[in-house]
């Protein structure tokens, strides 16, 4: 068996109040593998953005353990956490966060730039992820010129380009209608099948259909909930 892309080990991570201590994760552990899809569902306010937040290295634990590969994310300072998300941990969010005025090519290149690769290797290696996402020949266009199923197809290729491995999705198809869920899903599966990790957290049950394995979370506690 391949060794494990990602293993969170009895994560928690509280938020201390003047009037309470909020515990948004407790006690999290989540052991998963190249080519698998994740799906986690729940209630609003359960930990589920709170979790991807500490997977990708955004917020830090206040206790357990985060491997991505071999690297303990709590070791990282947050350039090594940065440098993570462009190297390893791909992050697409329900509003995709693509930059308006940029084409969907310079968009998908932008992390690359960040590294350092050259600009037109990063340009290359973005329309391999536009072809792989199905806008193959559509990179000159601005992101304001594309439907929101596209954006978000634009934003998983961001979140993918320079051979990352691990794509977490909070809510990605919260401003979606069902024909564009339903087709995103299915990239989400085929992006598994060609190796990738994808860990998604959703209110949408049709991710369930894709999922090799689903969780709930439940007051900041992660439940297997079966395929």
């Amino acid at each position: 068996m391949d060794a494990p892309l990602l293993d969170v080990a009895g994560v928690s991570r509280r938020f201390v109040l003047p009037a309470e201590t909020i515990w948004a994760v407790r006690e999290a552990s989540l052991t998963a593998y190249p080519g698998e899809f994740i799906a986690v569902f729940g209630a609003s306010g359960s930990g589920m953005s709170t979790l991807l937040n500490l997977i990708a290295g955004l917020d830090a634990p206040d206790e357990g353990r985060i491997l991505v590969g071999p690297v303990e994310v709590g070791r990282l300072d947050e350039a090594g956490r940065a440098r993570l998300r462009l190297a390893t941990v791909g992050v697409v969010f329900q509003d995709h966060n693509l930059i308006e005025e940029f084409t969907a090519l310079e968009n998908v290149a932008l992390p690359l730039e960040v590294l350092g690769t050259p600009r037109a290797e990063a340009a290359r290696l973005a329309e391999v992820e536009l072809r792989r996402v199905g806008l193959a020949g559509m990179g000159s266009r601005t992101a304001d010129q594309f439907s929101g199923g596209q954006r978000q197809r634009i934003g998983i290729a961001r979140a993918l380009v320079g051979d990352r491995r691990i794509l977490l999705a909070d809510e990605p198809t919260g401003a979606l209608d069902s024909k564009n869920s339903r087709a995103l899903f299915e990239l989400l599966r085929a992006l598994c099948d060609q190796g990738a990790l994808v860990v998604v957290c959703s209110h949408d049950l049709m991710t369930h259909e894709f999922a090799d394995r689903v969780f709930e979370m439940v007051d900041g506690r992660l439940v297997a909930a079966g395929r």
